[in-house]
């Protein structure tokens, strides 16, 4: 619970949330349920004058006893840590505020369907939710605004809505109740004021209605110098009408034009229906509204963004939202920057500016600096907005703001405008896409509950393949309202087998060419320059919508000062996003517009050139970084006719495992593209080169895509050594997700393919690949033996590289069949030929073997010295699955050398990477030593809770009866429940007594 004190309740018991900060730390987490908190941020609430860095393990052990309090209290999911956030894994409608945000919205769906006994009902459970201040844990600028926005943004519409219910049904009573404090927070809220009027009318208090209405009226014009509105009006008069009074009794409106009788100008267009989402956005946009500003000057807010993002609609959308405090009006004009028609010139603009203001066309000025001092004469002591639409770019804009210095400025354009920020200090705001979970609001609120409810996993695939475009969103539930016998599973299919924009581009259905996405896109890419268009087009055949300049440079064959150029220019017309670093994305429907492009105006030959160049980089560069972490590997042979590829360069492995990570999507997707354009040795080679890092990196399904269409590529060119090669790789990332039958059918078919083609390098490649199947089943003495005759072969070649794998491999079949000291031997002598040939990976793969064997002989100390050197290494070369499993040996040495603390900081640093690999195996020996160190600090409960996990989840895997590490786990509860009370008298003596419980699980490959 965060409306109010955070609490956490299990049933009707208070869960102790420990001390004020970690209270604090939830509190956040609890309100972005679900959703990254950045590391940064959290640091600044709990710590707000240090650094990161200063408290960085104050905030780890912090997070570490709060996921110890979540787990002892059931409570589902946990708190995954994300590269620099944590996310609180929670379904958010546990949480009171969450939940009471989900029972308004439904309640204000029942109530515009008239159902307003339902939506009542519903509205009193939310707020039955509040039991004080929200967010109450937090104090400082965050929290004010986040409370704020609930206020603001979700409470007082509730009330809204609440009241208005409660009038419908006849309810004056309970409506005067929920007013009144409300009335008296918000004594210059029109709605709230409309409301105690009807409800003061319903129960037969007309008088006190009218009564009501004057003092308001005299509050609004002291306060803003505005006017009640006209709903309020019409009130006021139906009830001097009731009350048979003469109507020239009403006050006067203020509020006039220069005549002191002209209307109030209202031009800014209705707000969109169910606009969703936009509350960062529209809390900028009063902050600005509200800041302390300079006599005369008022400020001037740019919203930018792509077409079909929704500027438009969320500046209307605010523009309606705050009409009331413009008591002189608003002014509103479609600049018409973007768009079939020629953009309107600033004199013309400012024409009909003075005409929305009385001006009659015979004394219309016709000089453009005469124009600016009558609009500035005109606009002088009033509060107004000006909301200037579709701008093109500054110079358009800027005679205008010139001439209406003391007005809100409101302005929206597709150009990032850069020259108003600079040297106007007008507030430039971009305005992003749509989240997910607003997306996925949208489509309900456009569809309505029931449509909506039919298939929510199709709902979130549309949302997911209109990428949070809200132009795109509302073309597709027209689509769908247009089809109300389609199901939306089998619409969302033929969405997603169309290419490029698919039926969001087309304009069969519709008579209006403004309401398709490619009309939209047009108006900003017919404006780019021919050179800037083609390259515009020419990025739709990048296989991904992220890149880097160097990718761009290659596919567009331009150096890197035209690129630069060229990405500039695209992202000023808000045609591209910038990345991180210097990466840029393409929007997704962006992408498929520039592919279509790219199809329509281009030559065949032209297209398959640019993806050529393209795929001859992304190869070139893979090869390059696989030799630097691979030195001594299976060689790949080069790509003919690249030598002159300007490809990337590394300074050391971890580089190449950083750029990796960034291009994982467009490696996968580089390899698919490569098929699909008939370039099959660019596919096979690429998959090949990925393969070392993909699978330090643990992206095995990624892995597999890239090698089953390798594998077609090398078969299509007829590449024996190519479909040996592949299906080797095919066959070990089997063997990693532990599919031991397919692996071991697969690296079957590998070694009959190399030894039929005479490939001796890959047949001991193989036949090592399959031992180490062999070894996984527990089939020792085979694995020996294929261990044997692959060393036999690697010693023949010369590849020390590769016998010092299978040197290690060979030691772990032998510690199976109780040969440590042959072990020790073979451990001994990989690590010293892995040292020979500069292989950091491998060291580190042998050490931590090597730390087993120690532990398992009771050498705990230098068990830990090795096993520490191991995670330095694997930190060093990326390796999450080395790292997952080193982690699990150190928290099994401290719990030996009775370093309970120790141990379980080192289990759940591996847990995560643990689920992570999605190694059941290695969750579960996480989990159980995790447990151990639980149980040794006397918290049996939760120890208990960590077995029950693992042992459901080998239970799942179908795991045997009889595995060890099961058999074990499965007695753990027994015998701790049996000892518990001697655990907590003396917590160390396990360290002695308990060897061969962890022996008995500690069995790997």
């Amino acid at each position: 619970m965060i409306l109010g004190p955070t609490q956490l309740r299990v049933g009707s018991e208070l869960v102790n949330l420990g001390t004020a900060k970690q209270r604090a730390a939830l509190t956040v987490l609890l309100f972005e349920a679900g959703q990254p908190v950045g590391i940064d941020m959290l640091v600044g609430e709990l710590w707000p004058d240090k650094s990161f860095d200063q408290v960085r393990g104050n905030l780890q052990a912090l997070i570490s006893r709060l996921r110890q309090v979540l787990s002892r209290a059931g409570v589902p999911g946990g708190i995954a840590h994300t590269g620099t956030s944590y996310r609180l894994e929670l379904d958010p409608l546990l949480v009171d505020y969450h939940r009471f945000r989900s029972l308004a919205a439904n309640a204000r769906i029942a109530a515009a369907g008239q159902d307003h006994a339902g939506a009542r009902a519903q509205l009193e459970e939310g707020f039955g939710l509040w039991h004080g201040r929200p967010l109450d844990q937090l104090r400082g600028p965050w929290a004010d605004q986040c409370r704020e926005q609930i206020e603001a943004f979700d409470r007082l519409p509730a009330c809204y809505t609440l009241v208005d219910c409660q009038l419908s049904l006849g309810d004056h009573t309970a409506a005067l109740r929920t007013l009144q404090p409300l009335t008296r927070t918000y004594e210059h809220d029109q709605i709230l004021a409309l409301q105690w009027m009807r409800a003061l009318r319903g129960l037969g208090r007309s008088p006190e209605a009218t009564g009501f209405y004057h003092q308001f009226q005299r509050r609004l014009a002291q306060e803003y110098g505005a006017a009640p509105g006209e709903q309020l009006r019409e009130l006021y008069l139906a009830l001097l009408r009731e009350q048979d009074q003469p109507e020239a009794g009403a006050p006067a409106h203020p509020g006039s034009g220069a005549a002191g009788n002209s209307p109030v100008p209202r031009q800014v267009p209705r707000p969109v229906a169910h606009f969703t989402g936009r509350r960062k956005m529209l809390a900028r946009l009063d902050t600005m509204l509200d800041a302390p500003q300079e006599a005369g000057y008022r400020p001037v807010v740019a919203l930018h963004g792509m077409p079909g993002v929704g500027k438009s609609a969320l500046a209307a959308y605010w523009a309606n939202l705050r009409q009331d405090r413009f008591p002189d009006g608003q002014l509103f004009i479609d600049l018409r920057g973007y768009g079939p028609a020629e953009p309107m010139a600033a004199d013309d603009a400012l024409a009909i500016l003075l005409a929305s203001l009385g001006v009659p066309q015979s004394e219309m000025p016709k000089t453009r600096a005469e124009r600016q001092v009558r609009l500035n004469n005109a606009l002088s002591g009033k509060r107004m907005l000006i909301f200037l639409d579709n701008a093109r770019d500054s110079t358009q804009v800027r005679p205008l703001l010139a001439a209406t210095p003391n007005c809100f400025g409101l302005i929206t354009s597709r150009t990032r405008l850069r020259g108003l920020s600079i040297h106007d200090q007008v507030q430039v705001l971009d305005v992003p896409t749509l989240t997910r979970n607003e997306s996925v609001a949208l489509l309900v609120a456009e569809l309505g509950e029931e449509r909506a409810g039919q298939d929510e996993a199709a709902l979130r695939t549309v949302a997911e393949l209109t990428a949070g475009l809200p132009l795109g969103l509302r073309i597709v539930t027209q689509q769908i309202a247009d089809r109300p016998h389609t199901t939306l599973a089998e619409l969302t299919n033929e969405l997603q087998v169309h290419e490029g924009l698919g039926v969001l581009g087309t304009q069969e259905d519709s008579d209006d060419d403004t309401a398709t996405l490619s009309v939209a896109f047009s108006w900003s890419y017919q404006a780019l320059p021919p050179g800037t268009a083609r390259a515009f087009r020419l990025l739709g055949l990048h296989p991904g919508t992220d890149f880097s300049p160097e990718a761009a440079g290659a596919l567009l064959d331009q150096g890197q000062g035209e690129i630069a150029a060229i990405l500039r220019s695209l992202a000023k017309m808000n045609l591209l996003q910038p990345g991180t670093g210097r990466r840029h994305r393409l929007h997704d429907l962006l992408h498929g517009y520039a592919g279509d492009l790219v199809h329509h105006e281009e030559s065949e030959q032209d297209r398959r050139a640019a993806v050529r160049r393209l795929l001859d980089w992304y190869v070139v560069s893979m090869a390059t970084g696989n030799r630097l972490l691979n030195p001594s590997g299976a060689t790949i042979p080069d790509l003919p006719g690249a030598e002159q590829v300007p490809a990337m360069t590394f300074d050391g492995e971890e580089q190449v495992v950083a750029w990796c990570t960034t291009e994982a999507a467009n490696l996968t997707a580089a390899v698919q593209s490569a098929h699909r354009h008939g370039l099959h040795g660019h596919a096979w080679r690429l998959a090949a080169n990925v393969h070392e890092v993909f699978e330090r990196l643990g992206y095995y399904d990624k892995l597999i895509v890239s090698h089953r269409t390798a594998l077609d590529s090398a078969r299509t060119e007829g590449e024996s050594e190519a479909e040996c090669g592949t299906l080797n790789n095919l066959g070990v990332i089997q063997y990693r997700l532990e599919r031991h039958d397919e692996a071991r059918a697969t690296l079957q078919e590998a070694l009959g393919t190399a030894f039929s083609g005479e490939h001796r390098e890959l047949t001991g490649v193989v036949l090592h690949n399959l031992a180490s199947v062999h070894l996984a089943l527990r089939n020792a003495t085979t694995a020996v033996d294929l261990y044997k005759q692959a060393i036999h072969l690697f010693r023949t070649i010369g590849n020390q590289y590769i016998e010092a794998t299978t040197l290690d491999q060979l030691a772990n079949s032998y510690r199976l069949l109780g040969r440590d000291d042959l072990a020790l031997v073979h451990y001994s002598r990989a690590l010293e030929i892995r040292r020979e040939v500069g292989h950091l990976r491998g060291q580190g793969t042998t050490l931590t073997e090597l730390a087993k064997l120690h532990h398992e002989h009771g050498e705990n100390d230098h068990a830990l010295r090795v096993c520490l050197q191991a995670l330095e290494i694997h930190e060093r070369s990326g390796d999450r699955i080395r790292t997952a499993e080193a982690l699990t040996v150190a928290a099994e040495i401290y719990y030996d050398l009775g370093s309970f603390e120790q141990s379980a900081a080192q289990a759940e640093q591996a847990l995560p990477l643990a689920r992570g690999l999605g190694s059941v195996p290695g969750e579960a020996q996480v989990l159980r030593i995790l447990g151990l160190a639980l149980a040794a600090q006397g918290d049996v409960q939760l120890a208990e809770r960590m077995w029950a996990e693992a042992t459901a989840m080998l239970a799942r895997r179908g795991t045997p009866e009889d595995d060890p590490l099961l058999v074990h786990l499965r007695s753990l509860t027994r015998v701790r429940r049996q000892a518990s009370d001697q655990w907590a008298r003396n917590p160390h003596r396990p360290a002695e007594d308990h060897q061969d419980e962890r022996r008995t699980g500690t069995t790997g490959i």
